[in-house]
């Protein structure tokens, strides 16, 4: 069969089993039909390979062969990845998470890990060095920047970063053992190549690992109680070690390579084509429409075709007023407030969450222009429609108190309402500063800056625990320390979160501020 396919993950895999890959240089300015009819290759299957920046062929739910996503870094990229890919046949996602959530919105995605690279397999070599990691050290990746700070305690660590495939496998083959540290919870290329390359895996035990791997067997796990164990086990059991990366290197090439995975998505994937999601041509296009312009909002880009699409949805159309939300967000951004408010009060007039969100957006901009009348108007009109979506969510905000209690006390009613209605900050969805956002974690931001209170901290770790990086908290957790707004359980969830970021000094320093906090209550 004949695959044409923008990416090269697979492509090693689909022509091991004897089939041909015809390259696809994706164009996000041209329908994606277009394209595979001037390629003039007839594919049985076309594929993309979406992740980071890739660019996004229009109207994916129009192609007439069977199309297959194959998505590399889900979880940084759900944002965008979600709508987009009701559009297209078949699923695959290279992170477990990732599959349940799109299961749960009746997307049938399948979890396909990621797997070993046939050139990276390397023969033994003499040992270099004990332990190796490669990867990019920078600011905002504070975990990893503290596991590497506490290993050097232990044993000497060879780090480097920023070299091609095949010298970091040789680096690796020269190492006992490679280290792995993943942002999100999961199984990531590094996994495949250190154990490609003959050296012990030690990685933490990821969402996924335990369903492909063996601790002790395959690899070695680590976690913040027992890391300073596992790396003196491997540095004192030389031949225990050789063992464990044969067995891993072993279990790679028997059951994770490219021909394995490629055959596993045309298992699942020939002789069927049936779009996974969306009822009707309507959900297809506002669906695209809305990944184009999230894509454009997180790595750059031309909104105006996501702009025409979302205005040919009619407005007896039930995604009408979602449109309408999307568009309203886009003209705010761009500075055309007036516009804005049209599109967001239709929104608003649809009801529903999407309602409900479109009217939190009114406010904001209204709140941005100082304009404290219509403020406190929307804010009433907001807190009916809250009462009938969540009754258990009571909004409350005194209009008659300073306006700068009254800013903090409405981004925070606002953050609850938002958290409520699943508008959850999601991971990786990096952006420019938004003076009108409609997420819970955005909102509660502009709560802490406006006024740090305890009240406000803990709706920042919520949102931060549901979008499943709680430790992220920790900066705003030390602030309140300092102020005097934390308390005795948010210094508690701090220690919790220092130790999943192998923040030895700071688990150590909260225990004390801790005891000291205690002893004065009960002399008091």
């Amino acid at each position: 069969m004949r695959v044409l396919s923008t990416g090269s993950f697979l492509a090693e895999g689909f022509r091991a089993l004897g089939h041909e890959v015809v390259p696809l240089a994706a164009d996000g300015d041209t329908s994606l039909q277009t394209q595979v009819d001037a390629s003039g290759c007839a594919p049985d299957l076309v594929l993309l390979e979406l992740f980071g920046n890739s660019p996004i062929p229009r109207e994916i739910s129009r192609v007439r062969q069977p199309t297959v996503a194959h998505v590399i870094d889900s979880p940084l990229n759900e944002f965008w990845l979600f709508p987009l890919l009701k559009s297209f046949d078949h699923v695959f996602v290279d992170q477990r998470s990732s599959a349940e959530k799109l299961r749960a919105i009746g997307i049938g995605a399948h979890w396909l890990p990621l797997f070993a690279f046939e050139p990276d397999f390397r023969d033994a070599l003499p040992e270099r060095h004990f332990l190796t990691f490669v990867g990019r050290i920078t600011e905002h990746r504070k975990k990893r920047f503290n596991l590497l700070k506490l290993i050097a305690n232990y044993c000497e660590i060879h780090q480097a970063e920023g070299l091609g495939r095949s010298r970091t496998q040789t680096l690796f083959a020269e190492s006992r053992v490679v280290l792995n540290e993943n942002f999100f919870s999961g199984v990531n290329l590094r996994t495949f190549q250190a154990m490609s390359a003959g050296s012990v895996l030690l990685a933490e035990r990821g969402d996924g690992m335990d369903e492909l791997f063996t601790d002790g067997e395959h690899y070695v796990a680590y976690e913040p109680g027992n890391l300073p164990e596992r790396i003196d086990f491997l540095e004192r059991n030389p031949e225990e070690a050789a063992r464990i990366a044969a067995n891993g290197q072993a279990e790679c090439r028997a059951r994770h390579t490219a021909r394995h995975r490629a055959g596993f998505v045309l298992e699942r994937a020939v002789g069927k084509s049936v779009r996974p999601g969306g009822s009707g041509a309507g959900d297809f296009l506002f669906s695209e429409a809305q990944a184009r312009y999230l894509h454009a909002l997180r790595f750059g880009g031309n909104y105006g075709y996501a702009v025409a699409q979302l205005g040919r949805i009619p407005a007896t159309d039930p995604l009408f007023g979602r449109a309408c939300l999307v568009l309203g967000r886009i003209r705010a951004m761009n500075g055309d407030v007036d516009r804005a408010r049209e599109y967001l009060r239709a929104a608003v007039d649809m009801g529903g969450p999407d309602g409900a969100t479109a009217l939190a957006l009114l406010l904001l901009i209204h709140l941005h222009a100082d304009d404290f009348c219509q403020v406190e108007r929307l804010f009433g009109e907001l807190r009916d429609m809250a009462a009938h979506l969540r009754p258990d969510l009571p909004l409350s905000v005194d209009f008659g108190e300073d306006r700068r209690i009254v800013r903090p006390r409405l981004f925070l009613a606002l953050s609850r309402l938002m958290h409520a209605l699943g508008n959850t900050f999601q991971l990786g969805f990096e952006k420019p500063r938004d003076p009108y956002p409609a997420t819970d974690f955005e909102l509660a931001t502009l709560a802490w800056e406006a006024a740090p209170t305890g009240e406000v901290l803990d709706m920042l770790i919520r949102c931060l625990e549901r979008a499943g990086i709680g430790p992220e908290a920790l900066p705003f957790i030390r602030q309140a320390i300092l102020t005097g707004q934390a308390s005795d359980q948010n210094i508690l969830k701090a220690i919790d979160f220092a130790q999943a970021y192998y923040d030895v000094d700071l688990v150590k320093s909260l225990a004390v501020s801790l005891a000291e906090r205690l002893r004065r209550k009960r002399r008091a």
